[in-house]
């Protein structure tokens, strides 16, 4: 045991000292959307690094909700950036496991693309969202030290409001899942017509097993997230 306790030990002190070589090249600056942004940059997005960079008492108000629903099988993504004026432009992605029958010589990416809406939304319809945030505990507490695997069902979520950068996540199952309401609120304007992959349990074994059945296949993405204070603090791929 105490082999594999000191292995894994450098395994992840590698892992964090790869990320912070390259953690200038794999800042998240947009575009999600364009072929090979989302695996260099996918962490950063998760911490909203582009949101704290622009975040000041200035600024617009920003926020972004990102639900994983098993990581290869679908995410979902919202962001809402402030118009000034009490509104905002509502920005749907949704991501799901690619299938070949998409395929054309035209867009051989297109198997992989994100599905993407944007509607404004007005004054009232932003507090609703906010109403909705509070409600599901958005600006509580962030609960530190909480774990996520890339084959859990869970929601991070990150905003700008005054200078002032927010951060939290629920993981599937718990007692603050079963607060959240935010998500119906994000659907009504959802337009992508791609159906929300529901959380189930996922029995530790499953995440073993996809560890070890991966091997060297590249093409398989396995990972874990930890929560800290007010953002990721470190993250681990298999």
């Amino acid at each position: 045991m105490a082999i594999l306790s000191d292995r894994s030990a450098i395994r992840v002190s590698l892992a964090a000292g790869l990320a912070l070589l390259l953690a200038s090249a794999c800042t998240y600056s947009g575009g999600i959307e364009r072929p090979g942004v989302q695996k260099v940059s996918w962490f950063s997005y998760l911490n909203g690094d582009d949101i704290r960079r622009d975040c000041s008492a200035g600024s617009v108000p920003r926020a972004r909700l990102i639900y994983n629903g098993q990581y290869e099988e679908q995410i979902r993504s919202y962001e809402l950036v402030g118009d000034g004026h009490g509104g905002a432009l509502y920005t749907a992605r949704v991501q799901s496991r690619a299938s070949l029958t998409n395929f054309t010589l035209n867009d051989p990416l297109q198997p992989w693309a994100w599905q993407t809406n944007e509607v404004l939304l007005s004054p009232p319809e932003i507090q609703g969202f906010e109403t909705a945030l509070r409600q599901s505990g958005a600006y509580g507490p962030t609960p530190k030290g909480l774990r996520l695997h890339s084959r859990n069902f869970y929601w991070i979520f990150i905003a700008c409001r005054e200078g002032v950068i927010h951060y939290n996540a629920w993981l599937h199952p718990s007692e603050r899942w079963d607060e959240i309401v935010f998500d119906d609120w994000l659907l009504r304007f959802d337009e992508s017509g791609v159906a929300v992959r529901e959380p189930r349990f996922v029995d530790p074994a499953e995440r073993l097993s996809d560890r070890i059945t991966a091997g060297d296949d590249d093409s398989s993405v396995n990972f874990d997230i930890q929560i800290g204070d007010n953002g990721l603090v470190g993250h681990l791929s298999f």
